[in-house]
């Protein structure tokens, strides 16, 4: 049963847990609750954490003065913060993983929602490559299920390969990006070491949201293999306008479903009236399954506001689907009117697959070819 305890009330320390040298069967390191005497170390491994990419300038550490980044270790210990320390035997710190919680009016770089932890992670240079990060993560992880905690956040760099490994071993998956930054989130309900991404949010898949120039590169860099490629038989998928110019103001950044396709995949978009015609052409990624708490907790990260409507929308489904809009490009309208008479295919209440090779496939694919972007007709 879920422990339904307040997660921002203290509780008790975990145990040290030492982790042994498999050649020598000395303890190398060990895994230990950090307290506010390690506040010194926290400050470090804030700085240790900013990720640099090769060749480029380190930054100045005069950068833990901004309010952005002080907040994550300013007076360590308050109620709700928790973290774990990994030290050599002679009590030397290597690293740290830590999880604060942040209000809607103190966003962190990886805010999800109040009650969502976010956790930061680092350890010294030397330190690295030996197994301390899987360990740091797995036990904080482990502390914030004893503590109640139902999911868990973080923000990352996506050039940071190795810290993404690490995080989609343990559930991860993408709900947003802030900056240049992505921001994961996993359900901590799932319990076991190394979860699988699809145990994260029931069957979730890749979430890589709109708003950037490298969007569709970002699709294609996360598909799983020959899923990257999404022109063949693409969806024509039913839109109100409103949503519609959220999505071509990238303000609107998945799309919410009761059903849906299964894995990523293009779909031409019929905008309902008084457009009343098919006005663009979507990349959409893998969808996102989840209750429909969580899907509002997604909804309400993308666009504050708008929860109590998601929810509202779920209401009687016990699961539905968060669409992540990887692109969205404008094409010459096709209006209803040929789109009945002429072709034969009045438009879907919610999304019906096109056979890319009829009549209606290859005129819209000539649309989109004309548009600059998607398959060539024929």
């Amino acid at each position: 049963m879920h422990n339904q305890m307040d997660p921002h009330e203290k509780q008790a320390a975990p145990r040290e847990r030492p982790t042994v040298d498999p050649g020598s069967g000395e303890p190398s390191y060990r895994i230990r609750p950090a307290t506010e005497e390690d506040l010194p170390f926290l400050w470090e491994m804030l700085f240790e954490s900013l990720y640099v990419q090769e060749g480029a300038e380190p930054f100045d550490r005069s950068i833990l003065e901004q309010p952005a980044m002080r907040k994550y270790a300013e007076d360590w210990g308050r109620a709700g913060d928790f973290g774990v320390i990994a030290e050599a035997p002679d009590g030397t710190p290597l690293g740290s993983a830590t999880a604060r919680y942040f209000g809607a009016d103190n966003r962190g770089y990886g805010y999800v929602a109040p009650d969502v932890p976010e956790l930061g992670m680092a350890l010294l240079p030397g330190s690295r490559g030996r197994g301390i990060g899987t360990a740091l993560l797995r036990h904080l992880l482990d502390g914030l299920r004893e503590r109640g905690a139902r999911r868990a956040s973080l923000s990352v760099d996506p050039g940071n390969e190795s810290a993404m490994k690490l995080y989609r071993r343990f559930g991860f998956e993408e709900v947003g990006r802030e900056g240049t930054s992505i921001t994961l989130m996993a359900n901590l309900e799932k319990k076991g070491a190394d979860p699988t991404p699809s145990e994260a949010l029931s069957s979730a898949g890749e979430a890589i949201t709109a708003g950037t120039a490298n969007a569709v590169d970002a699709a294609k860099r996360y598909a799983a293999p020959g899923e990257a490629e999404l022109e063949r038989d693409p969806l024509i998928v039913s839109l109100r306008p409103e949503p519609y110019a959220r999505m071509l103001a990238g303000t609107k950044r998945h799309e919410f479903r009761r059903r849906f396709a299964d894995r990523p995949t293009g779909a031409y978009l019929y905008v309902s009236t008084p457009v009343g015609a098919v006005a663009a052409y979507a990349e959409f990624g893998r969808p996102i399954a989840g209750t429909p708490e969580e899907l509002a907790v997604l909804a309400e990260r993308d666009e504050p506001g708008s929860y109590a409507q998601t929810l509202a929308y779920f209401d009687g489904t016990k699961r539905g689907f968060a669409v992540p809009i990887l692109a969205v490009r404008p094409i010459a309208p096709l209006p209803l009117a040929d789109m009945r008479g002429t072709f034969g295919f009045p438009p879907p209440r919610s999304y019906r697959r096109l056979d890319a090779a009829s009549a209606l496939g290859r005129e819209l694919a000539e649309r989109l070819a004309a548009a600059g972007e998607g398959p060539e007709p024929g």
